[in-house]
């Protein structure tokens, strides 16, 4: 997980004089250069409004600033603040960075994409009536800290898009702590572990270039997406976790491969190979997930 901090302060204290951009997200957020090749998002109304790369900050128009420490979190970023609500991303940012600052809590990047989706949604359904209690069991006894930051980050969700949300909340943002955490012992050197991740990316990446399945301009959200959940499946089959398929999950499988048998082509030789490498053995479920990403992209693909 890259690292943020907003140290509003100790910021300006740092940097002394003038913030120049370095690239326009939206409106409301840009990447600004800090010196010693360091770089920080600064978010506030209108902030880059009819602002262009070298153009000056308003510092006075600045409400929350986020350091990138590293080219793994910043692709998140980046991908975050463009296809995420600004209000929706800073929450998320701020939940990080609370976790991070209060209880050195640290995460795998994915977890800006997976909290700031289930935050819109939830947000969506409370605005739309369609809400429904989450039925997953509470696990606050066997994880104590993660219950308690889920707690203070219901408070932060709800101080930040002014919603009250539902008791079950506190729940399911348990599971997105514990499922991203990243180990202690990995903490150490964080370093060697993005690089781990890289290389089984890459693995992954060589299977999509033998089906023709490349980054495009049409398919550039959809290819990052599924990146991000392939770091959440390697994360959880490093673990030892993974999801229980059911009877319901295996009929559905086979109608997806069914319905999009290239896609499955791609996921069956992805579980092959990191059953070749690694041992691991994907589930039917995941590999639901899977089929479903690679045919998004296909789909938004030019060439399909």
């Amino acid at each position: 997980m890259g690292l943020f901090s907003s140290l509003f302060l100790s910021f300006f204290k740092e940097v002394g004089e003038l913030l120049l951009i370095k690239r326009v997200f939206n409106n409301n957020s840009a990447l600004v250069e800090l010196g010693n090749n360091r770089e920080a998002v600064v978010v506030g109304n209108g902030i880059a409004f009819k602002k262009t790369e070298g153009k000056e900050i308003d510092t006075s128009k600045v409400e929350n600033i986020f350091y990138l420490e590293n080219s793994a979190t910043k692709r998140t970023i980046f991908s975050l603040l463009k296809n995420t609500p600004i209000d929706i991303a800073v929450t998320t940012m701020h939940v990080v960075n609370h976790a991070y600052k209060k209880y050195h809590y640290e995460l795998f990047d994915y977890f800006y994409l997976s909290l700031s989706e289930h935050i819109l949604g939830v947000y969506h359904r409370i605005l739309d009536n369609t809400y429904q209690t989450s039925q997953i069991p509470d696990i606050k006894d066997e994880y104590p800290l993660e219950n308690k930051i889920a707690q203070e980050s219901v408070k932060i969700i709800e101080r930040d898009l002014k919603i009250k949300l539902p008791v079950s909340e506190r729940k399911n943002i348990m599971l997105h702590l514990i499922n991203a955490r990243i180990p202690e012992k990995k903490q150490v050197n964080r370093e060697k572990n993005i690089i781990n991740i890289e290389e089984m990316l890459h693995i992954v990446q060589v299977i999509l270039d033998q089906h023709n399945i490349y980054r495009l301009a049409s398919n550039n959200d959809e290819y990052e997406r599924f990146m991000i959940h392939l770091q959440y499946l390697f994360r959880r089959l490093e673990q030892g976790k993974k999801f229980r398929s059911s009877d319901i999950t295996k009929k559905v499988k086979d109608e997806l491969i069914s319905e999009y048998p290239e896609s499955f082509v791609v996921v069956k030789e992805i579980d092959e190979q990191l059953k070749q490498d690694f041992q691991w053995e994907i589930s039917d479920e995941e590999k639901l997930y899977l089929i479903v990403h690679i045919q998004r992209i296909y789909e938004k693909s030019s060439k399909y």
